[in-house]
């Protein structure tokens, strides 16, 4: 989506995932950037997975960072 960016994880999340997912960026990768992209799908085929989807995001160079 973003040039030089990744998404870490993705898909349909609850907000302790979300939260968990955060927490573990910040602790291993230090970033100077997150960026959460929630979204609310309707297009889904199967009904079961529409809802609101989450893509979490960090920089090419952070990713590579990890401690």
């Amino acid at each position: 989506m973003w040039k030089n960016w990744t998404d870490v994880i993705s898909g349909k999340l609850t907000i302790h995932e979300i939260a968990t997912e955060i927490a573990t960026q910040v602790i291993h990768r230090q970033p100077k950037r997150i960026i959460v992209d929630i979204r609310l799908r309707e297009d889904c085929e199967d009904k079961k997975l529409n809802g609101y989807w989450t893509k979490i995001w960090i920089s090419c160079a952070d990713f590579k960072k990890w401690r």
